[in-house]
């Protein structure tokens, strides 16, 4: 992919200069940390309003850069006001704050202290040239990841009500009540699905994102829905960075003379599994570039489960070059 890295930084711009602002949020109120005065506020419009402005008259800076965990549905609606209000935002990954707070002796846990540890991570982050703002993440994307929040709590629940209709049941009635609520959690997940791709067809970009992936052999329905909503790094980033954040790229393990297996681990893994899916799907394709890969991975004697993996690694590099391309205009030879 040339000029990747040109891409990268345009989308993901470094914030050099903006005041970092951060935040320890929780539903009903936030504390925000910024060189080293805490308040706290109402999460509401108001209270994130009032933030902002406190922001700006204490760092005397117009631009702000505001950091925060992530915390699925309490940050998601966090995160729509800040981009309403074009305000620089970067959510950062939980289990390496914590990693981060231990390794400086931050022992105490209280909202305040998280406060200011999320400010001081995000100023180290900065320093190394690491802490970039995600501006592809759009407000629709935002609504669209909480409708397939919605998709994938009731394919839980259907999984546990066939897990149920599976066992001998000792009365007839109860089998009833179970199709019933079987045929009812079908219907909303359509319903549910529905409404997303209606979303999804509205927005002229999204909408060419997934068709693009439909046209790759192997890719479904669900998975370039999937891609489009979970996955909006593809054609932003390296193809080893977005393996790495599906978590489908083989982490190495040596030290000394100890050189262990790599396995994956990590990444998102609605995606991860989708991706998995969809090799095994490949072995039904008629004749495709992954497909001849993946038999050329078992004809050489790599075990089936490390073929696959390599397969959706393969897949996934080629749908992010792709999009790279639909990105900057280039014909894309199918």
């Amino acid at each position: 992919m040339k000029n990747n890295k040109e891409v990268k930084l345009d989308n993901e711009q470094v914030c050099s200069d903006a005041a970092i602002v951060g935040v320890d949020l929780a539903k009903a109120s936030f504390k925000a940390s910024l060189n080293g005065s805490v308040r706290s506020f109402v999460n509401n419009e108001k209270g994130i309003e009032q933030m902002l402005s406190w922001a700006k008259a204490k760092s005397k800076q117009d631009k702000l850069l505001v950091a925060y965990e992530s915390t699925g549905t309490v940050s998601r609606p966090f995160t729509m006001q800040l981009i309403e209000r074009d305000t620089a935002w970067v959510c950062l990954f939980p289990p390496a704050l914590k990693a981060f707070a231990r390794s400086i002796g931050k022992q105490v846990k209280t909202d305040k202290q998280d406060a200011r540890i999320i400010e001081e991570y995000a100023g180290n982050l900065r320093s190394l040239g690491r802490l970039r703002t995600n501006t592809y993440v759009t407000r629709t994307i935002l609504i669209l990841r909480e409708i397939e929040s919605t998709v994938d709590f009731i394919k839980r629940q259907i999984k546990t009500v066939k897990n149920s209709l599976q066992a001998e049941k000792l009365l007839q009635e109860n089998a009833e009540t179970l199709e019933t609520i079987l045929s009812t959690l079908e219907q909303q997940k359509e319903q549910t699905i529905e409404r997303s791709m209606r979303i999804i067809k509205a927005d002229e970009k999204l909408y060419e994102r997934y068709k693009l992936y439909l046209r790759e052999p192997g890719v479904g329905k669900e998975l370039a829905r999937c891609l489009v909503v979970s996955m909006p790094e593809l054609g932003h980033c390296r193809g080893s960075q977005i393996a790495a954040l599906v978590g489908i790229s083989p982490v190495e393990r040596s030290s000394g003379k100890m050189d262990a297996e790599r396995h994956i681990h990590g990444g998102r893994v609605q995606v991860r599994n989708m991706f998995y899916a969809a090799t095994v799907s490949i072995y039904r394709c008629k004749d495709c570039e992954a497909k001849r890969f993946l038999e050329r991975m078992l004809r050489a004697g790599k075990p089936t489960r490390v073929a696959l993996i390599a397969t959706a690694h393969k897949i996934l590099r080629i749908l992010n070059a792709k999009a790279w391309k639909q990105m900057q205009g280039i014909p894309i030879i199918e």
